[in-house]
């Protein structure tokens, strides 16, 4: 797993405006999944972001890979953060909120 840390900062004033944690996978398959609780666990569920990046030069395989990751990623939630908590719900009820036409207005 790779790591990388970025800090955004407002140049007129030296103000840090946020610091991003960005840890990188480069596959599904194992050893790599059982890395992924040090960076997406219970206490840090509500404030990730994942994004699944996959290979333009091999778009006939893209069905495959997106199923691969969401398979790993909802088995590392399922051991991390549990079936029915509050995170998981919470995280759940903000996605439908992003993905709302509203956008937003939920």
């Amino acid at each position: 797993m790779k790591f990388s840390q970025l800090t955004l900062e407002f140049s007129k004033l030296s103000e840090t405006l946020a610091r991003l944690s960005i840890y990188q996978l480069p596959s599904p398959s194992p050893p790599y999944p059982a890395l992924l609780p040090l960076s997406l666990s219970k206490k840090t569920l509500l404030d990730s972001l994942v994004v699944i990046v996959l290979d333009w030069e091999r778009p006939w395989s893209f069905v495959r890979e997106l199923k691969e990751w969401i398979a790993m990623l909802e088995q590392v939630l399922k051991n991390e953060v549990g079936p029915d908590t509050f995170e998981l719900t919470e995280a759940r009820e903000r996605r439908e909120c992003l993905s709302n036409p509203c956008f937003g207005y939920c």
